[in-house]
């Protein structure tokens, strides 16, 4: 083994030791009746009905709604989210007229929103994904805003010498200067889409969706199935985490390495 793969074998014992042991507490709780069978399904009924569910063609189509509603949402809330942040950094009078409302909006919890969208939107499609592109939006403008601002002032100044236009100014500098925050802001949005994804599937219209199928669970006491909803609901959680840090290494890969 390679003195490199070494640091990385130890890194993934140590992050699969946690893990290891819960899933040895569960197994060993659910044989020795420490948790109670009718409420908290053992590792071995997850399994046998997880693997019914990955045969099941109703699976995979909640899985590919709720993905859908997913994209759709963090597209249409980061196209948003980025024009008003841009605004917000670039225009001092854009700032003084909208910010304060922008600011104090984002204090109120997310699901506290539902209610009203339900009554504008309704509790269809339109509504869920209205829901997940509201998720998104606030970090987003949050990040764009505050990439555009630590933007060196110097480099304005070339820009203005050079009498780049807006488009040529938004291409060359901008987007790159606020490239770093937008990349945070993005492993922050991808989650909490997905989360909203989840709870718009609670909260409005039963259709088809990850989260429907875990009520459905609930009402039919199969707790194998929720709780195998649960952990594919997480891995996909991660999966997006490792997407936003692979494109984080792939965009920012013209950055200077810290020595």
């Amino acid at each position: 083994m390679s003195a490199t793969s070494q640091p990385r074998a130890l890194t993934l014992a140590e992050g699969l030791a946690l893990p290891v042991l819960l899933l040895a507490l569960w197994d060993a709780g659910s044989r020795f009746g420490w948790l109670d069978g009718q409420v908290w399904a053992a590792p071995a009924a997850v399994l046998t009905g997880g693997i019914g569910q990955l045969f099941a063609p109703d699976s995979w189509t909640g899985l590919g709604y709720s993905l859908f509603r997913h994209a759709l949402g963090f597209l249409a809330g980061s196209l948003i989210g980025i024009g008003v942040g841009f605004a917000l950094g670039a225009s001092q009078r854009f700032g003084l007229l909208f910010g304060p409302t922008l600011n104090a909006a984002k204090q109120v919890a997310i699901f506290t929103w539902i209610p009203l969208m339900s009554i504008w939107l309704g509790t269809g499609e339109v509504a869920k994904i209205a829901f997940v592109a509201l998720a998104v939006f606030f970090p987003m403008m949050l990040s764009a805003a505050e990439g555009v601002r630590a933007i060196d002032p110097r480099y304005l100044e070339v820009a203005r010498a050079f009498r780049l236009t807006r488009w040529q100014r938004l291409r060359r500098l901008t987007l790159p200067g606020a490239m770093p925050a937008l990349i945070g802001g993005v492993q922050v949005a991808l989650i909490y889409a997905w989360l909203a994804v989840i709870g718009a599937d609670y909260f409005f219209e039963a259709a088809p969706g990850l989260g429907s199928q875990m009520l459905q669970a609930r009402d039919q006491f199969r707790m194998d199935i929720l709780v195998f909803d649960m952990l594919v609901i997480g891995l996909i959680g991660l999966l997006f985490l490792r997407l936003a840090r692979g494109l984080e290494t792939l965009v920012l890969r013209w950055r200077p390495r810290a020595v």
